[in-house]
């Protein structure tokens, strides 16, 4: 029953201050306002755009660096059972020198890195070919760019004859 007791009082000593607090707050409401990236200059948003698939491709090149640092390990000690990779790692394994753990990184960053220089390639040759494409219609044709409506202002229904049954 002492216990009852304590974690109540316990429980009320931090629960009590937070809904009082809560109650007395008045800061102004604003609402969120979507992020304008118009005013940053294209190379920022290419090593942006670089930044994010070196960090989102590593854990996978990190995954590729380890399986085959153990393979190589398991291929290298003539196949013993205490070298196996991962999946079937005995208890008794031996594990990698901080040599094998350096390595392992530093290709993980390395794959991560060209996967990173591939995109920007391939970003820089679809750029290359839209600016060709745009180069090559001739004087004076309208420049045509298509983006999604934005959902703060609802679309417009297309005005039906009202003469017509």
């Amino acid at each position: 029953m002492k216990a009852f007791r304590f974690l109540f009082f316990l429980t009320a000593l931090f629960i009590i201050p937070v809904f009082s607090y809560a109650q007395t707050t008045t800061t102004p409401v604003t609402p969120s306002v979507p992020f304008d990236t118009t005013g940053f200059p294209l190379w920022a948003k290419d090593l942006r755009r670089a930044e994010i698939v070196a960090f989102g491709s590593f854990p996978f090149a990190m995954f590729l660096s380890i399986t085959a640092m153990d393979l190589y390990r398991y291929s290298s000690n003539d196949w013993d059972i205490r070298y196996a990779p991962w999946p079937a790692k005995p208890a008794a394994a031996i594990d990698m020198t901080q040599d094998e753990h350096l390595t392992v990184l530093a290709s993980a960053v390395s794959i991560s890195l060209t996967v990173a220089l591939t995109d920007f390639i391939i970003v820089q040759i679809r750029r290359g070919k839209a600016a060709k494409a745009a180069a090559a219609l001739p004087p004076g044709s309208p420049i045509i760019i298509r983006r999604p409506q934005s959902g703060t202002e609802p679309a417009a229904p297309p005005a039906a004859d009202q003469g017509q049954p």
